[in-house]
């Protein structure tokens, strides 16, 4: 297995202030490796936006298990408040599963993120290996390790 890594990459004089970042990453579904560059074009900063639930999350037990236990706690909650109106009781429980929605989201895409960015380190890493050791006889193992790590990468990348 031969692999070749770029020397440099140019970019032009017009942009090269507004790069904050550039690094090169395994390639997806290839044997060669993606330069990625951070640019920095506007300075006004965006706000959440907004917000959709993932309905892929009610198939997930733990997501359900989180909405009952919303849904509980909010009725207990309230369960002596006498000037309650069942309207403002039904708001108030959207607003809780709202909140507990996107606390779960962002755990949940947080993780993901952080697999990802391991998978890319080790696959870097190996790759160095393989590299240094193309005539070693772990050479096999090693490409084997490579290439599963790849496509649980490549699972990840296409959630």
């Amino acid at each position: 297995m031969v692999q070749c890594r770029p020397d440099f990459f140019l970019v032009s004089q017009s942009i090269l202030g507004n790069i904050t970042l550039a690094d090169l990453c395994p390639g997806y579904k290839t044997d060669h490796s993606m330069i990625t560059l951070d640019l920095s074009l506007h300075a006004n900063h965006r706000g959440p936006g907004f917000w959709k639930l993932n309905t892929s999350f009610l198939t997930e037990i733990e997501y359900v298990n989180l909405i009952k236990s919303v849904i509980k706690d909010v009725q207990d909650e309230y369960a002596e408040d006498d000037t309650l109106t069942p309207a403002l009781l039904w708001d108030m429980i959207k607003l809780k599963i709202r909140e507990a929605s996107i606390h779960y989201a962002k755990n949940k895409s947080k993780k993901i993120r952080e697999r990802e960015k391991a998978l890319e380190k080790t696959i870097s890493r190996l790759e160095k290996e393989i590299d240094k050791e193309t005539s070693e006889p772990g050479n096999v193992d090693l490409v084997e390790k490579l290439n599963d790590l790849k496509s649980e990468l490549e699972k990840i990348i296409e959630l």
